[in-house]
C-alpha cells in the first residue's frame, strides 16, 4: 500500500483519533534547523496530515513538533534525561508512546526503519521497514478489533 493511501486509510477513521492541526513545511523546515536534525521523509510527510495526537482512542499518542495540550513533543521526549533510562541506539527518535508505555522510535538514517521500544525490558521487541508499514499495522489491528467486535 503506498503512503498516501495509508494516510487516507487512517483519516477514514478520524472519529477515532484526536489529532492535532497538520503542520506546513516551512515549519517542519524550521524544526530541523532550530534542532540540527533531518526528519525522514515520511515523518515530514506524516506531520503534514497531522502534528501528533492520539490514534485509537485509547490507543498511541504520537508526538508532533509544535507544544499542544494534547501530547507533548518529540524534542521534549527525546531529552538526553527521558532518554537515559532507555538504551535506545541514538539515531532512533522517539516519536510516538503506545498506550501500556512501549515507544516507538524511528531510525533517523537510511533505511529509516521503525522499532518498537519494550519499556520494561528496554529491548527492541518489534520492527517494520518504514513509518507506513506501522501506520498500516496499526489500522490493520484496528480494523481486526472492529471486526471481532461485531
Amino acid at each position: 500500500m503506498n503512503k498516501q493511501k495509508i494516510f487516507e486509510s487512517l483519516m477514514t477513521y478520524s472519529n477515532c483519533h484526536d489529532l492535532c492541526e497538520a503542520v506546513s513545511k516551512e515549519v517542519i523546515y524550521e524544526f530541523e534547523q532550530k534542532n540540527q536534525i533531518l526528519l525522514p521523509r515520511e515523518l515530514k510527510d506524516l506531520y503534514r496530515c497531522f502534528d501528533g495526537g492520539e490514534l485509537f482512542i485509547p490507543g498511541t499518542i504520537v508526538y508532533g513538533l509544535i507544544p499542544s495540550e494534547k501530547r507533548k513533543t518529540i524534542k521534549e521526549v527525546n531529552l538526553k534525561i527521558k532518554r537515559s533510562s532507555f538504551n535506545i541506539p541514538k539515531n532512533y527518535l522517539i516519536i510516538a508512546k503506545l498506550n501500556f508505555g512501549d515507544m516507538i522510535c524511528v531510525n533517523l538514517k537510511d533505511p529509516f526503519d521503525v522499532v518498537q521500544w519494550d519499556h520494561e525490558n528496554n529491548e527492541k521487541y518489534c520492527f517494520w521497514n518504514s513509518i507506513c508499514e506501522w501506520l498500516d499495522e496499526t489500522i490493520q489491528v484496528y480494523r481486526d478489533c472492529e471486526e471481532g467486535a461485531e
